[in-house]
Order: C-alpha cells, then sequence, then structure tokens
C-alpha cells in the first residue's frame, strides 16, 4: 500500500500561491486552505490543487492528517498560524513548518509551551520556515520552503543541520 503524500498550504496568499504553484509537479496531492473565498478562485489555482475555504482552526480540526501529509503555515498573521499549529500539533503528520519572524516564531514558541504542549512535538517544528537562502520574493520562499520539504520526504542527513539552525534562529531573536 502507497500513500499518497499530501502538501497542506495554510493561507492562499502570495507566499501560498507561489508554493502551491512551485509544488505541482513534485507529485504531492496538493490543498490549500484559507477564510478567504476570494483567494481560491480558479484564476489563482490550477484545477489539480484543492481548495477549501472556511475557518482555519475548524479545517485544520477536520483535516484528515496522517504521516504522509506535510503542512506549511503561511497564513496572514502569526495569530492564524497559532491557532492553526494548536490544532494539528497533538495529531500525526509528517512535517509542519511556519512562516514568520524568528521573533514572532519565538513567541508562539513560548506561548505553546506555556499551554502545556508537548515540547519535543514544538521543536520538530521547522520554524522558521524554508532552508535559509536569503529568499526574498514568494517565488524565491517556495523554492527555500519545498527544498526544506524535499530533504525530509528523502529523510536526508541535512535535515538534523536545518533543524539546528531554526532552533539557533529562534533562541537569537529578541521577544
Amino acid at each position: 500500500l502507497v500513500r499518497v503524500e499530501k502538501l497542506v498550504i495554510v493561507g492562499a496568499g502570495h507566499a501560498g500561491q507561489a508554493l502551491a504553484l512551485a509544488a505541482t509537479p513534485l507529485g504531492f496531492q496538493i490543498t490549500v486552505v484559507d477564510d478567504r473565498a476570494e483567494l481560491l478562485g480558479p484564476d489563482r489555482f490550477p484545477p489539480e490543487i484543492d481548495r477549501i475555504h472556511g475557518e482555519f482552526a475548524q479545517v485544520m480540526a477536520e483535516l484528515p492528517l496522517d504521516t504522509s501529509t506535510y503542512i506549511v503555515m503561511v497564513t496572514r498573521n502569526h495569530v492564524l498560524d497559532l491557532t492553526c499549529v494548536r490544532a494539528v500539533l497533538p495529531r500525526n503528520y509528517r512535517y509542519v513548518g511556519v512562516m514568520g519572524s524568528a521573533r514572532k516564531i519565538r513567541m508562539m514558541v513560548k506561548q505553546l509551551l506555556q499551554e502545556g504542549f508537548d515540547p519535543t512535538r514544538i521543536d520538530a517544528l521547522f520554524t522558521p520556515i524554508g532552508m535559509n537562502i536569503d529568499a526574498e520574493t514568494p517565488p524565491e520562499l517556495a523554492i527555500s520552503i519545498l527544498a526544506e520539504i524535499v530533504a525530509v520526504r528523502h529523510n536526508s542527513k541535512i535535515v538534523a543541520t536545518v533543524q539546528q539552525v531554526h532552533a539557533a534562529r529562534r533562541a537569537a531573536a529578541v521577544i
């Protein structure tokens, strides 16, 4: 039995759109989630990309996830990202990455710890998301995120280094 690898992109803004389009040839079953219907139209995403319109926390709580699911949080603000992380953190998945400045991510991690979430699950989050290639534009950010996801997909030796870099970036951030 071969499991379908799923990529769930939470947020259909510029970064989410670029990520979905760049990921299309990689063989993932792609789903984009947003609470703004106007961002999920066929003018923004090809028909092979599933689109779900709804309130983030509810959609993420109900979405079927498993150990073949890669989740990327690129909503319009860190409060929504935090809400979505809360909904998925106790569940099964392969990868969760969250976009945001190191400072915002550090604040989110601190909040999750205060709320009693498992510290090892929090440490396993890929935050701030993406390989540190000094990406600036949404298409460049998509490439940096997909490079990280591909490394996880193939159990690359670089994943441990990437997680150490993320932890160091979070730790260096001033709250």
